[in-house]
Formats: structure tokens, C-alpha cells, sequence
């Protein structure tokens, strides 16, 4: 099983008060369950499943599954009439009364007799149904009716092979309710809710609120029911440092603190993947951060979905699980511990972050010892990861163009125009490359030299400059921000870095202007074909094809009805579709990390008779100019401190869409990969890989010939 986390906030729209609902499907609309993708083994027996209190959590197994928010009560009903089971409920809003609700198909090892659910119960009728012996409560969402607090309340038959002891917590603080965790002996939480209750009210619904209380639902933490669990308070940032190896249990956004959730955490086993999103949101279907894109992006179904509303906005929290464990592609390990390794931590990291795809490739003195894809690279058509697919590069592309701007000083181009001279790194780049009539005041464009471009030392300032893509548009654009008696310089050119994507935006229009060539022939001609790398090269959108039909750009969030494509609207595609005049040095190459590995090679020289794409003097003043990580990613590179020496490196993020990274050892061994979702934790495989690295040591084989 797989329970995903994904930490973003994208807060848009607001609640309607019209019933809303998604089945497993977005592709017919006919609102038929699906199965959650994939097929695995179950790892328990049919009669222990048949025993356990939450299979719809701890269960290996495919499961129809239906999903509701902004619903009212008759709803919820018709849902549970139609044949699924209610595992989670939550109050949207309380006038209307309207739910969030999750499901699962009420049938096979998931099926549960005696079910129910009541919108709103009050306090004497939920103590009935706790104390009525063949009932279990395994769900409540309190709620006020005036200035009465009243339960929705969720319920199963608690008799025979489904008994259990089980407790509910009422209107506890949250150190109180941890507590119950192990009072009277040792329990384990499955249901987290919050409520401000409010006191002195003659006139509600204006009630002064006082601090948030907690309830809880438990069971006795044993048997094949237990798990290990910890309770914690986080902003969402920090959240995902805090589930680490495990899954999210339950999550509960704070109704006093905004920008807080307290949350669950508990083990899980080794084929479970987890995922959660904060910030979700339900105007727009076809947005990867939306309340409906999220069980298409990961595969998964909901478990929890709990609403809440952040700075006037209705927005969601959810926790979904997936039954598959993550399918591979590409190279055998042959055996090898390092590899074996390897593989193991890339496909756990997968499971915790609940990332779709991923390309992993690795070399060893220029040879190519791994080539592997993880998982699907098309959630939606189920196409698993080849290690060829060509996933989004983001800023690391920003090491091609630093390399094609030395490569043009290397091979003594000149600047073309009246009096024609060689482009060197002090070339000035307006007044020089570019015409540019400096104005009075300083600084000013004409102060910026290639070098400062190369180093993010240009010193623009970001808030007017960040995404200008042309000399002529940044140029309009000075006069205009001084024009507004602003300041267009953050610093003066040359001494201070400060990381921004126009520098490099400038850099590809040097490129095409000094070779004569499109920037992206430029690249290509220059590094990509004398190495025979045809799986680099600039994003032509969101499933193009190469000659060979293999996924050139692979769908990064499953398309929604209407089939468009994530970056078609004016914002996403001015950020990160790179259409059009984006395609720059900034962001814009795809790559296959297997190719990507092949490019690194012949920049550093490492593979013997692989043509370099600079030479070595050009080489070590990239070492020699590079970063230390966080201060802006000098000459598009970082140095990281290893135990095997200072590696080369750079990260590359477009929001909701891709992580890539790469490591260029001073070992020889050198490892890219890519993903097609935001949320993987890079940090984390580039640990786990380096650490493998540093200890173990890899086959001797070369299988570029299989790839080139």
C-alpha cells in the first residue's frame, strides 16, 4: 500500500455550496468506481485481512474507491446505498451542512456489515452508539448546530470476525488526547479532528471561540492492527522531514493557527506508498493542485479529506494511498550490492513522496553501469518509465548554457557588427553584443559583462526582471522601473550574486547571436550529436513524441476532461511550459538522464575518447567559478563537499511538474535523474545514492552501446 505526501499551497476559489463529487475516473465522467492503479500479492491472508479494523489502510489490495467533498448529507447516503463503504467524514461547512467524504468499494476483503453514518448526532446519541456493543464508531467530524456541538458520525458492525476495542476521545486538549495514545493501555489512532468550541454566546453565529479541542478515535494498538506512531504539530513545509521512512496516518488542519496541521504518523510496510496535499483546491479540475487532480496524479484514493478554509479561501488536506509497488524498467542490477542498494532507496523514496516516474542513470569513468526507470511516466495511460523517456531538466539546463557560452570563447567567436571583436567573459553585454545607450544614471545595462551573467552577478533585481527574455525587453523594461522612480538594480553589476533566470535567458540570446545559429541548433551541432545524445534538447510540450515514439516530454500530471495540458494557460506557460520564446538556457531542456549522464561525460572529459564539450582549461574554471549550495548556483553549477571529494552539481524545480539533479564526482562516477512531480525528496536520493557510493563499489560494464 502507498500513502502519498505532497506539500504545496495553492489557495484559489472558495466552497460551493452545490454537491460535488469524483469518482476513481476522470475519463468518461460516468461516475463509475475504479480500482486504484496497479495489482500486487496481498501481503496478508483473506481471513486476517477479514479481521483487521482498517483494511481500506492496511491492506495490499486493489480497491474501488469514491470520493465527495462539498456534499450534503443524502449525499454521503446515496454513495453508501450504491454499495461503498464511508471510511472518512468531515464537516465543510455548517450552513449549509455539506461533507467531505472518502470511500471504498464495500466488497471482498474490504467488506464491513453493520455500517452507517448520521450526519448529526448529538452528544447523547454518539455516547449510545459507543456504548452500544455491536457498533463501532471509526469516524466522527464535529460541528455546531447553533451553539451545540453535533457529531457526523461514521459507524461499522462490531461483531464476530470485525470486533474490536476501540475509544473515542471528546474535547481534548492536544496534550491530552497524545495522551490517550497510552492511557489504559496502548492504543493507535485512526480518526483526527478539531474543533474551536465557542462559549458565552446569546447571538450565534457571533461567538467569541476559545482554544481548538481535539477528538479522537482509537483502537487497541495490536495484533496485525498495530502500528508505531508519533503525534506532531507542523507548519506544512516541514512536514514531510517529519513522516521520513513512515506514512501519514491522519492530518488535521489547525482551525486556530492558520498555516498549521497537526498530524499522525505511523510505520508502514515495505509495499506501501503514502501521499498527502495541503493547500488543495476545488475550483479549477484540471489544475495539478486541485482537489480533483490529486488521485490521477498519484494513482491513489483518498483516505482522509479534511477541509478547512486559509486566508478566506476553502482549500483541502488529504491523505491518499495506492496498492502497487513500484514497477522498473531499464538495466538488471547484476547482482551488485550498489546497485541492489540503490534500487531499493530510489523505489522507498518513490513510496514516501508518492512520485509517479523517475530516470536514474549512473556512470563510472564515462561508462554507463545503470540505466533504470522507475515507476510511470503516464499515470493515466499506465506507460511505466523507460529510462530513456525524456523528463523536464528545469534550471539544471543552465549547465548546457554556461558550457555553450564558454565554448564559443573557446573557439574564438566574434561579436558580429561594424567592428567585429572576440567574445570574451568581460564582453559587455548591452553597449557590447547588444546595442544599448546607457543612461546617466548607474548603474546601469551596460555595466553587466558575461561573466556577471555567468554568475548571477548582474545585479537585477528579480521583482521586474526574473522572467524578461529578450536584450530589447530588458532594456524596455529599465526605463520603464526607473521611469515609476524605481530601482532596476538590486546591486551594482559584479558584486553580489543573487540567482535569477534572466541572466541566463541573456546567455541564450548571446549564443544565437554570436553563432548565428538558433540556440537550440547550437547545442545541438556543437555537444549533443558529435556524442550521439539525441534525447537532450529543448521541451516541445507535454507528450510529444520522438521519431522513435518513445515520450519526449511525458505527461507530468494526468490530463482532466477537456484534455488540457498542464501549462496551456498564460501564466504556467509564461513559468514553465517554455514555449514559444522560453526556449532559453534558463529551464527549458528535456532530457533522458541516461543521455544527460552521456553530456556530463564529455563536459568533464571522463569517458575516454568521447569529444569534449569544452576543454579542460574551460573545465576547471567552471570548478574554480562554481558555488557552495545556497549562494546562487555560480557559472550553473554547485560544489558539493563529499567524502569522495567536491562534486559538481545543480537542482532544477518547476512547481507541481518535475525535480531533476545530477552528481559530477571527483571519483569519475557521475548520476543524474528526473522526475515528473515536484514533491519527490531529491535531497533524500542524493544522500542515500552518494552514501551507497561512497561504501560499495559498482560492476565493471559499459552498456552505452545498448543506449547509443
Amino acid at each position: 500500500m502507498k500513502a502519498w505526501i505532497l506539500p504545496f499551497v495553492m489557495l484559489l476559489g472558495a466552497c460551493s455550496s452545490e454537491p460535488l463529487e469524483e469518482a476513481g475516473s476522470h475519463s468518461d465522467g460516468a461516475g463509475e468506481p475504479r480500482e486504484a492503479v496497479g495489482t500486487t500479492s496481498e501481503a496478508l491472508s483473506s481471513s486476517v485481512a477479514s479481521t483487521l479494523a482498517h483494511p481500506e489502510y492496511d491492506v495490499t489490495a486493489n480497491a474501488g474507491y469514491w470520493w465527495m467533498h462539498a456534499t450534503d448529507a443524502a449525499g454521503i447516503q446515496a454513495r453508501i446505498d450504491a454499495g461503498f463503504r464511508l471510511v472518512s467524514i468531515d464537516v465543510v461547512s455548517w450552513t449549509p451542512l455539506l461533507f467531505a467524504g472518502a470511500f471504498v468499494q464495500n466488497t471482498g476483503i474490504y467488506a464491513r456489515t453493520g455500517g452507517g453514518f448520521d450526519p448529526d448526532y448529538t452528544l447523547a446519541e454518539l455516547n449510545a452508539a459507543i456504548a452500544d456493543p455491536n457498533r463501532r464508531v471509526v469516524d466522527i467530524a464535529p460541528h455546531y448546530v447553533g451553539i451545540t456541538i453535533r457529531y457526523a458520525t461514521v459507524w461499522v458492525g462490531n461483531t464476530g470476525t470485525q470486533k474490536k476495542t476501540y475509544k473515542v476521545a471528546l474535547t481534548k486538549t492536544w496534550a491530552q488526547l497524545t495522551a490517550e495514545a497510552t492511557t489504559g493501555g496502548s492504543w493507535r489512532l485512526t480518526d483526527l479532528e478539531s474543533l474551536r468550541p465557542r462559549t458565552n454566546c446569546p447571538t450565534p453565529p457571533n461567538c467569541p471561540l476559545t482554544d481548538e479541542r481535539f477528538y479522537g478515535v482509537f483502537i487497541q494498538n495490536t495484533g496485525n492492527d498495530a502500528r508505531t506512531q508519533s503525534f506532531r504539530t507542523e507548519t506544512y513545509e516541514n512536514i514531510k522531514a517529519r513522516i521520513g521512512g513512515g506514512r501519514l496516518a491522519d492530518i488535521e488542519p489547525s482551525k486556530q493557527n492558520h498555516g498549521t496541521f497537526y498530524f499522525v504518523t505511523e510505520n508502514k510496510n515495505s509495499d506501501e506508498k503514502g501521499w498527502w496535499g495541503t493547500g488543495l483546491f476545488d475550483t479549477d479540475a484540471q489544475h495539478p493542485d486541485s482537489v480533483y487532480h490529486a488521485p490521477l496524479r498519484t494513482g491513489g484514493r483518498y483516505t482522509k479529506l479534511k477541509p478547512y478554509v486559509w486566508n478566506g479561501t476553502q482549500s483541502y488536506a488529504g491523505v491518499l494511498v495506492s496498492r502497487e509497488d513500484v514497477p522498473t524498467r531499464g538495466s538488471s542490477n547484476a547482482s551488485n550490492a550498489a546497485l541492489n542498494a540503490i534500487d531499493a532507496a530510489a523505489k522507498t523514496r518513490i513510496k514516501n513522496s508518492g512520485t509517479p516516474g523517475l530516470v536514474l542513470a549512473i556512470s563510472k569513468n564515462g561508462n554507463l553501469v545503470h540505466a533504470r526507470g522507475y515507476g510511470k511516466s503516464d499515470v493515466a495511460a499506465g506507460r511505466l518509465t523507460e529510462p530513456t523517456d525524456m523528463f523536464r531538466l528545469a534550471s539544471v539546463s543552465k549547465t548546457i548554457g554556461a558550457a555553450a557560452i564558454l565554448r564559443l570563447i573557446q573557439d574564438s567567436a566574434r561579436i558580429p557588427g561594424g567592428a567585429e571583436r572576440p567574445l570574451t567573459l568581460a564582453s559587455k553585454v548591452f553597449g557590447g553584443i547588444f546595442p544599448y545607450t546607457a543612461p546617466a544614471q548607474t548603474p546601469n545595462l551596460g555595466q553587466i559583462t558575461v561573466q556577471h551573467l555567468l554568475e548571477h552577478r548582474s545585479g537585477l533585481n528579480g521583482s521586474y526582471f526574473e522572467w524578461i527574455d529578450t536584450p530589447a525587453n530588458v532594456i524596455t523594461r529599465e526605463a520603464e522601473v526607473r521611469a515609476d522612480g524605481q530601482a532596476p538594480f538590486a546591486s551594482t553589476p559584479g558584486t553580489t550574486r543573487g540567482y535569477l533566470n534572466v541572466n541566463f535567458h541573456l546567455i541564450t540570446q548571446i549564443v544565437a547571436r554570436v553563432s548565428g545559429l538558433t540556440y537550440e541548433n547550437y547545442v545541438k551541432t556543437k555537444f549533443m550529436d558529435p556524442i550521439g545524445v539525441t534525447r537532450v534538447k529543448v521541451s516541445q510540450g507535454s507528450g510529444s513524441t520522438h521519431t522513435g515514439g518513445l515520450i519526449e516530454a511525458v505527461n507530468y500530471q494526468p490530463l482532466g476532461p477537456g484534455n488540457r495540458e498542464v501549462g496551456s494557460d498564460p501564466l504556467e506557460r509564461g513559468n514553465w511550459s517554455h514555449a514559444g520564446v522560453h526556449r532559453n538556457a534558463a529551464s527549458a531542456y528535456t532530457a533522458s538522464p541516461v543521455h544527460f549522464v552521456r553530456w556530463l561525460s564529455s563536459l568533464s572529459g571522463a569517458r575516454a575518447g568521447l569529444a569534449r564539450a569544452i576543454d579542460a582549461t574551460r573545465f576547471d574554471w567552471i570548478q574554480s567559478r562554481a558555488s557552495n549550495p545556497g549562494s546562487g548556483v555560480g557559472v550553473g553549477f554547485d560544489l558539493i563537499s563529499l567524502p569522495s571529494g567536491i562534486a559538481l552539481a545543480h537542482g532544477g524545480l518547476l512547481p507541481w511538474t518535475n525535480l531533476a539533479d545530477f552528481r559530477l564526482r571527483a571519483d569519475g562516477i557521475t548520476f543524474a535523474w528526473a522526475t515528473n512531480s515536484a514533491d519527490f525528496d531529491g535531497a533524500g536520493l542524493n544522500n542515500d545514492i552518494n552514501g551507497i557510493l561512497d561504501t560499495s563499489a559498482l560492476p565493471d560494464r559499459d552498456l552505452s552501446s545498448t543506449y547509443f
